[in-house]
C-alpha cells in the first residue's frame, strides 16, 4: 500500500470516526465537545492537501534522482565509446554494435522521465517503477557493452 493510499484511508477513518463519535444525546460522560461536520470536512481537507504536499515532494525527489541517472548514463556511454576508440578498431566495432541498443535504452528512461514529471496522482508511480526498470536494463546492458569490449575474439 502506498503512503498517498494509506494516509488517505486514515483520514477517512478519522473522519468515520469522529462523525460515529458525535452523539446528540444527553450522556452525562460524554466530556469531550461535540464535532461539527463543517471541522471534519476542514480535517479531511487538510489531511487531503498534506497527502497531495507528501506526494509532490516525492515525484519532485524522484524527478531529480532520475534526471541524475540519465545524465549519468549518458557520460559512462561517451565514456565506453572513448574506451572503444583507444582500444582500436576490434573494440570499436564490438561497441557499435550495442551503441544503437544503449541509445535505445537511455531514450527510453528519458520518456518515462517526462511521463513521470506530467503524471498526477499514483499514475506517477507507476510510470516510476518503469523508468527504474529501464534503468537496470541499461545498467545490464552497459555492463554487457564493456565486457564485449574486452572480450577476446574468438579464433
Amino acid at each position: 500500500m502506498n503512503m498517498q493510499r494509506f494516509l488517505s484511508m486514515s483520514c477517512l477513518v478519522l473522519a468515520g470516526g469522529l462523525v460515529a463519535g458525535c452523539d446528540k444525546g444527553d450522556d452525562a460522560t460524554n466530556t469531550a465537545p461535540a464535532v461539527s461536520a463543517d471541522e471534519v470536512k476542514q480535517q479531511v481537507g487538510e489531511a487531503a492537501d498534506a497527502v497531495k504536499e507528501y506526494t509532490a515532494a516525492k515525484k519532485d525527489e524522484f524527478i531529480a534522482a532520475a534526471q541524475k541517472q540519465i545524465d549519468a548514463a549518458e557520460a559512462e556511454l561517451s565514456q565506453l565509446a572513448a574506451d572503444a576508440k583507444a582500444k582500436g578498431a576490434e573494440a570499436e566495432a564490438k561497441f557499435a554494435s550495442a551503441r544503437a541498443s544503449l541509445d535505445t535504452q537511455i531514450t527510453a528512461m528519458k520518456t518515462k522521465l517526462a511521463e513521470a514529471k506530467n503524471a498526477s496522482g499514483e499514475a506517477w508511480g507507476e510510470i516510476s517503477a518503469g523508468f527504474s526498470k529501464a534503468a537496470s536494463d541499461l545498467k545490464t546492458a552497459m555492463t554487457n557493452a564493456k565486457n564485449a569490449m574486452t572480450a577476446p575474439a574468438p579464433h
